[in-house]
């Protein structure tokens, strides 16, 4: 009866470990951009025997406790509610951390100086109007005015990549008074700027005027499977007509460079690269001249750079079994631009590489020189730059006996109800024999 007894505890335990799933998602929430006073329900679903329970942070910080509920809802949006949110998916084996969401709450202020502004430039020189400061989330779209109306943006008005507006070749006629409107769509919201008044100055200049490079490329940065990233190359000349801008790649003529692209103008004062790949990554330069001649040619570069967001070369593995008292080595192969930064995770909490027992080494991985049976839980590899985060979690099981024959040697003495004569009678039975 003993025996019956023991091998059904056995089995039940060994089938109860074996139906226990690890915790793992399968629905990731979005970054997003919301409006003030609007409702947003943030979600993190996930899988797992037992079924796991959830908890949300905010900027890593806990702003609920654990419970079934695997969605947060943000009501009635404050600008405190913008920042970094995570969750934590646990069951009885551990506890996973999400990839970050990023929550932006919409907003514009006013402009931040109302005063009246002058500028002044010589005729026949560009005028640049710089946007005055305004505070506003996602970058507002910005359109320039004159007291007759909205300007038509043409060879000679020119707005930039950073919503400047440049008037070339500037004239008598160009003294006017100009301001920027911005409109941020999210809050529905739109504001004027003061006006900035353009003065023209007489100028001694002969007719023609040699080109110059006004707002050259600048160096760029840009993810990878982004739609879209703009370089500038904005030239004054006179007589303006007769500016010609061409574009190389790599000393390449950009149309033999083999990359997506187009221009944002007929002057080809703005190049757009479009579904950035790694292809765009290179030199651009842009080669500004007059057709009529006369002049030399002058030229403005940039070099942009294709991030990538930190990737796996395989997916870990579910499951990882370690002997007690052994070494193991947890991998984390993972590339990226610029080189991730790679930190180690067990049940959500960072990992103490102070502690003399865990290494990461130079391929990221994660030594354990002697596992415990303390070890056992969920290990996570985050890797994050400046494109992005990646992770990837595996569930370490470790084994009480580095093999079966160990438990197998070990036999089991039962001590018989009876006793004859004064002798004891026992039975030897192996755990393992007859255990279904």
């Amino acid at each position: 009866m003993l025996l019956y007894e023991r091998n059904k505890v056995m089995r039940e335990h060994f089938f109860q470990e074996e139906n226990l799933l690890a915790p793992r998602f399968t629905t990731f929430a979005s970054s997003s951009i919301i409006r003030l006073g609007t409702t947003k329900i943030v979600q993190c679903q996930a899988l797992g025997n037992p079924p796991p329970q959830f908890k949300w942070l905010k900027d890593g910080m806990s702003i609920t406790e654990f419970s079934t509920d695997p969605f947060y809802k943000i009501i009635s949006a404050k600008h405190e509610d913008g920042g970094s949110y995570r969750c934590i998916a646990a069951n009885k084996i551990g506890s996973i951390l999400s990839e970050e969401i990023r929550i932006i709450v919409a907003y514009m202020d006013v402009f931040s100086d109302q005063n009246e502004a002058t500028v002044s430039v010589k005729e026949g020189e560009a005028a640049i109007f710089n946007l005055p400061p305004i505070d506003s989330v996602p970058t507002p779209d910005v359109t320039w005015l004159t007291d007759e109306g909205v300007l038509a943006y043409a060879q000679k008005y020119v707005k930039t990549k950073k919503n400047q507006l440049v008037i070339l070749s500037t004239e008598k006629s160009d003294q006017n008074s100009y301001r920027a409107r911005a409109i941020n769509s999210q809050e529905g919201k739109v504001e004027n700027s003061a006006y900035i008044q353009l003065v023209v100055e007489d100028s001694t200049e002969t007719k023609e005027i040699a080109p110059d490079i006004i707002i050259p490329p600048e160096d760029l940065e840009i993810v990878k499977g982004a739609p879209s990233a703009t370089l500038d190359c904005i030239a004054n000349a006179r007589p303006l007509y007769e500016l010609d801008t061409l574009w190389y790649k790599d000393g390449l003529p950009i149309e033999s460079a083999g990359i997506s692209y187009s221009f944002n103008d007929i002057w080809n004062c703005s190049l757009s690269l479009v579904s950035i790949n790694t292809t765009h990554n290179g030199q651009y330069e842009c080669r500004v001249s007059l057709r009529s001649g006369g002049f030399p040619t002058v030229k403005a570069s940039a070099q942009v750079v294709v991030l990538e967001k930190p990737k796996f070369f395989s997916n870990a593995r579910p499951e990882t079994l370690g002997d007690y008292g052994t070494q193991l080595t947890l991998p984390c192969d993972v590339i990226g631009i610029p080189k991730p930064n790679v930190t180690w995770y067990r049940n959500t909490e960072e990992l103490d590489l102070s502690e003399k027992r865990y290494m990461v080494e130079e391929d990221n991985s994660l030594l354990i020189k002697k596992i415990l049976i303390g070890d056992n839980g969920m290990y996570q590899c985050f890797a994050r730059n400046t494109a992005g985060e990646s992770s990837m979690a595996t569930w370490l099981k470790v084994k009480k006996f580095r093999n079966a024959r160990s438990i197998a040697a070990k036999l089991i003495r039962l001590r018989t109800s009876g006793e004859r004569h004064g002798k004891k009678n026992y039975i030897f039975v192996s755990p393992c024999k007859n255990f279904f």
